[in-house]
């Protein structure tokens, strides 16, 4: 990926794929006061990494805005909200994709 700015320096992530689909996701948000790395462990499936790297750091600027900043509570609001939404797109897809419900 290369090296990427950091207040506190520069910083690199990479990924390596074993199996035929790429399961595993990550992610890298940097701010002047606070820096989130995650880590998503595909198990089986690529679904929830790729549905939680577009829906968590989101939902933790959005609740951290209207928080008045970070807390272990926004944190806590971030994290229920995504899998909230986790599991209404598993209802909504479970005919067509069951195997959204079995992996991730």
């Amino acid at each position: 990926m290369g090296l990427k700015p950091h207040a506190s320096g520069d910083y690199s992530i990479t990924v390596a794929q074993a199996n035929s689909a790429l399961e595993d996701q990550g992610q890298v948000f940097t701010s002047p006061s606070a820096t989130f790395v995650g880590v998503y462990d595909g198990h089986e499936g690529p679904e929830a990494s790729h549905f939680i790297t577009h829906h968590l750091f989101p939902l933790l600027h959005k609740f951290a805005l209207e928080g008045g900043g970070l807390s272990a509570e926004v944190i806590k609001r971030a994290f229920d909200a995504t899998e909230e939404e986790f599991i209404r797109l598993v209802k909504r897809s479970w005919m067509a994709r069951p195997q959204i419900a079995f992996f991730g």
